[in-house]
């Protein structure tokens, strides 16, 4: 099963961020693009079917290594559609 990570950021969260963090988060998402598993362009399953994942006061509701998370952003999980 292959699954699509939409990321929703804040709005102000990464304005909140230092030059230095800001840096450091874009090379924590250069490193997640080019890990073997991840893939890209792919139809989406059904909303009802989605996680969503939130970050509330350093308490991660559900395990995510993506920075928007931790800035007050939210990660939807969804099933690929395979054709």
């Amino acid at each position: 099963m292959q699954y699509a990570l939409l990321i929703y950021g804040s709005g102000d969260g990464w304005e909140k961020l230092s030059e230095e963090e800001q840096q450091k988060q874009m090379q924590e998402y250069m490193a997640l693009s080019q890990r073997p598993e991840t893939r890209g362009g792919a139809d989406l399953g059904e909303l009802s079917s989605s996680t969503t994942v939130r970050v509330n006061d350093g308490e991660t509701l559900t395990t995510s290594k993506i920075p928007a998370a931790r800035n007050g952003g939210a990660i939807e999980v969804r099933p690929v559609v395979e054709h």
